[in-house]
């Protein structure tokens, strides 16, 4: 659910259940859940326009939504869209932008007979804040420094930017057997990739203005006089609590270097400015495809029966993909800590023994890259009964899980 937000106006009808208690949609679990009926005609003929200012995680938002309630033929038609952005939050070096939208069409054959397909997604950007130490709060002279950021001509650039857009589709099915039968079903699809973005580097120092061995209390025990000045320095000066992009940019500029038998081919010698830093994304690629059918009968006044059936089959695959060369023409695919453990094993540092000395440009996966495969199933019956001292229900659950 969170990677749908700013579709406030297409969420409302919700059913919460707290704890332990019978559901309408679902087996009852111990976390609760909660169900939202997105379909065209739960919406409210409107056209709704607003606008907000924060000061939490965005500083404004705009929002149109429109639905036409229930038309001539049996149609119902709502949409949605939204922006929420922010050029920096209070934490220094942080951004929000994000985009929402949300279509939903719904048709009704008869007084029976619903289908309804909406989809909605909500590519979204945002600048992280990073954790740090009580030593650099300190030097910094606040609970909301940054590690994350620095300047680079002029403009603040922040290395660890969190993006995500993974739509959803949504196709169901209701058929109102009788007045006191329901049967439901409906499918559903999510694809997408999420990222978030970090400093890689290769036989180079560390570029984290808070790595430990650049603070004052790395030195306190064996060169007090230096700690005091790094102390000093890093309290005046707030360049020094940033990341110097242009520092990274130098080092890939001047960093002319000869791969050997480049890219696994013997006598292929590359010649180039290999990248000592990179920025690198790490993704999560997601595919997920739900049905979910279920059935409700009011078998009398006191007694109520629900069954269901669901099943999730999900993939996500998982990898380092190359962003940014910061000015260097190419990196190479190695693991410079196998490489520092194990120096005299030449195979030990190749992230891909396939394709040993791998080049690497922008958009190339690396480092690792590995699928996760995820499929449950399960059925499920509920029975709820209410007199008039004592309400209760009793429900059981078959499920297998493979991954």
């Amino acid at each position: 659910y969170y990677l749908y937000g700013g579709l406030n106006n297409m969420m409302r009808n919700q059913e919460h259940n707290v704890f332990l208690s019978p559901t309408t949609y679902a087996f009852s679990n111990l976390g609760g859940s909660v169900f939202i009926d997105s379909r065209a005609s739960k919406q409210r003929k409107q056209l709704e326009i607003s606008y907000a200012a924060s000061n939490r995680s965005y500083d404004n938002r705009l929002m149109i939504s429109y639905g036409t309630g229930l038309l001539k033929g049996g149609w119902s038609f709502a949409v949605s869209g939204s922006r929420r952005w922010a050029n920096e939050g209070y934490v220094k070096g942080t951004f929000y932008d994000g985009w929402s939208y949300f279509a939903s069409a719904e048709k009704m054959f008869n007084n029976k007979h619903f289908l309804s397909l909406t989809t909605m997604g909500s590519p979204s950007q945002f600048g992280r804040g990073g954790p740090a130490t009580k030593e650099m709060f300190g030097l910094a002279g606040t609970h909301y420094y940054n590690p994350y950021w620095g300047f680079q001509n002029g403009e603040v650039r922040n290395a660890s930017v969190n993006k995500s857009y993974q739509p959803l589709t949504v196709l169901s099915y209701e058929w109102r057997v009788n007045s006191k039968s329901v049967f439901n079903a409906a499918v559903s699809y999510i694809t997408g990739k999420g990222k978030l973005s970090g400093i890689d580097w290769y036989n180079a120092p560390d570029p984290r203005p808070d790595y430990y061995r650049n603070l004052p209390s790395y030195y306190e025990a064996t060169a007090p006089d230096v700690a005091s000045q790094i102390e000093n320095l890093l309290s005046s000066n707030e360049a020094m609590r940033q990341i110097n992009w242009d520092n990274l940019y130098q080092a890939n500029y001047f960093s002319y270097d000869s791969v050997i038998n480049a890219n696994g081919i013997a006598g292929n010698t590359v010649v180039g400015k290999r990248a000592r830093y990179i920025l690198a994304d790490r993704v999560t690629e997601n595919k997920k495809l739900g049905l979910n059918v279920f059935y409700n009968s009011t078998l009398s006044d006191a007694v109520q029966l629900t069954a269901g059936l669901s099943h999730q089959n999900q993939q996500s695959e998982y990898y380092l993909e190359v962003k940014d060369l910061l000015g260097a023409e190419f990196f190479v695919d190695w693991n410079q800590f196998a490489e520092r453990d194990f120096p005299t094993n030449p195979d030990a540092y190749q992230n891909d023994l396939n394709n040993p000395n791998r080049l690497l440009y922008e958009g190339d996966k690396y480092g690792y890259d590995y699928k996760a495969f995820v499929k449950t199933t399960s059925a499920w019956g509920q029975l709820q009964f209410k007199s008039t001292h004592l309400d209760g229900f009793a429900a059981l659950q078959l499920s297998t899980t493979k991954f």
